[in-house]
């Protein structure tokens, strides 16, 4: 399979656009969890915050794969951290298990370098840590994180899922100790 990728800044997504990547996330996102396709209907492709941008890969069929990616501080500890924020990976269901997450990631690892962000964050499920670790990806051990909750930004909730960092233009050693707060919604 011969995949073609692109990064999309968000202004320069047209409504199609945005309904063609709402049936993926709302397809692939729906089967890990049910409730998840809810957010992707009326041509809504994104959950929480909006991304800045998205990585889209695509076959001869359409969008293979995504990534949405935001930039912004995070406070972890007493320390404000610029980060690529990242969420709302997808790679379609048929086109699964052929190693498209890791060249989405070696793809998204470029393109993080050319935005010279220090680090990627991002947090997932348990089943995902070995992949994210295959992938370069270093877990924070013993880190919550506080965000808005997309249904109500006034409510806070707080995870203790698997965390990640991808160091881009900086040390794994220079990520600041303590918990995270996203102060905004996660993507």
């Amino acid at each position: 399979m011969t995949v073609r990728w692109e990064p999309r800044w968000e202004s320069d997504l047209t409504t199609a656009d945005h309904d063609i990547l709402a049936e993926l996330l709302g397809s692939v996102l729906g089967a890990i969890r049910a409730e998840d396709a809810q957010h992707f209907t009326g041509g809504r492709s994104w959950a929480g915050q909006r991304p800045e941008f998205r990585l889209l890969g695509h076959d001869e069929t359409g969008v293979v794969a995504h990534i949405g990616v935001l930039r912004r501080f995070l406070r972890v500890g007493e320390t404000d951290q610029l980060v690529a924020d990242l969420g709302l990976f997808a790679v379609r269901r048929d086109a699964q298990r052929r190693h498209l997450g890791s060249e989405l990631l070696a793809e998204l690892a470029k393109l993080l370098h050319e935005l010279a962000v220090p680090f990627g964050f991002l947090g997932c499920r348990d089943e995902l840590v070995p992949f994210y670790s295959r992938n370069g990806w270093q877990r924070l051990s013993g880190v919550t994180v506080r965000h808005g909750a997309p249904w109500e930004p006034r409510e806070q909730l707080r995870f203790d899922e698997p965390l990640f960092v991808l160091p881009v233009t900086a040390d794994l050693a220079d990520w600041p100790a303590g918990d995270i707060d996203r102060n905004g919604m996660e993507v």
